[in-house]
């Protein structure tokens, strides 16, 4: 999709890793690169609105992981995948953390 830049939104999403409390930056890693798989995969369908949907949401997240110094402690958020059981995509947050 031409009108998204995804070297500025990787290097938007790389940025705001700095502002993240220590202890909530492993979490941020697995969430970014999640969510930016997931914009990426949307701009190639040209789904424009989807990738608003998903910055819009990760705009929120991170000032939660910036925000929140004990947020580590939950599993992370990831985006549920397209026809993706309930069961596996919970699976898949814990999972992704070491937690389950």
């Amino acid at each position: 999709m031409k009108d998204i830049d995804l070297r500025r939104i990787g290097a938007d999403m790389s940025a705001a890793r700095m502002c993240v409390p220590p202890a909530n930056r492993k979490k941020f890693d697995i969430e970014s690169k999640d969510r930016f798989e997931a914009i990426h995969a949307a701009a190639d369908a040209n789904d424009a609105a989807r990738v608003g949907r998903l910055l819009s949401q990760w705009n929120s997240r991170v000032e939660w992981l910036t925000r929140e110094p004990q947020c580590h402690v939950a599993p992370p958020c990831l985006v549920r995948r397209d026809e993706e059981p309930v069961e596996q995509y919970i699976s898949r947050c814990y999972a992704a953390e070491g937690v389950f």
